[in-house]
């Protein structure tokens, strides 16, 4: 009886230093990483687009003042911009990294390129936003289809 008392008090000795040696390597791993979400603030203000992703249309050859932009005012929740061919506005909502834009109202000019259409179709699909910096990107889900870079000057649509 006393050699069965040993072997247990072995055994569960041998469990307790395995579970002790198990939470020191994970209280090694560090702490969980942390997600900081972004402020909303930073999506204030004009944005102009450097590259619809993926790179199926090039809006490099375009002309300067044929590239799309966007205004975006955070406290309206509202957004009017240029889409390379029509002047746009609507309103969006926004929660945590979350963004998604309401359908939009845009004058009715005929566009002879893809470039517009690309330009919406991407905007429909978005669903979060980061910004770093001076750089806006705007995802569906974990791709990244709309890139802008911050414009200093506050962009006005015009009614041609």
């Amino acid at each position: 009886m006393e050699s069965a008392k040993n072997y247990h008090l072995t055994y569960m000795s041998g469990k307790i230093t395995v579970a002790a040696l198990i939470l020191t390597i994970m209280g090694c791993a560090g702490p969980a990483k942390h997600t900081e979400l972004p402020n909303p603030k930073d999506l204030n203000g004009s944005w102009n687009l450097v590259s619809i992703l993926p790179d199926t249309v090039s809006i490099k050859e375009l002309p300067k003042d044929r590239h799309p932009y966007f205004n975006i005012d955070i406290d309206k929740k509202t957004v009017q911009g240029y889409s390379g061919c029509n002047s746009f506005s609507g309103d969006f909502s926004l929660r945590n990294d979350s963004l998604e834009f309401n359908p939009f109202v845009a004058t009715e000019i005929g566009c002879t390129d893809n470039i517009e259409q690309a330009f919406f179709s991407r905007l429909r699909r978005i669903k979060h936003y980061r910004v770093e910096k001076d750089r806006l990107e705007l995802l569906s889900q974990d791709t990244l289809l709309l890139l802008f870079e911050r414009n200093q000057v506050k962009n006005v649509p015009t009614a041609d």
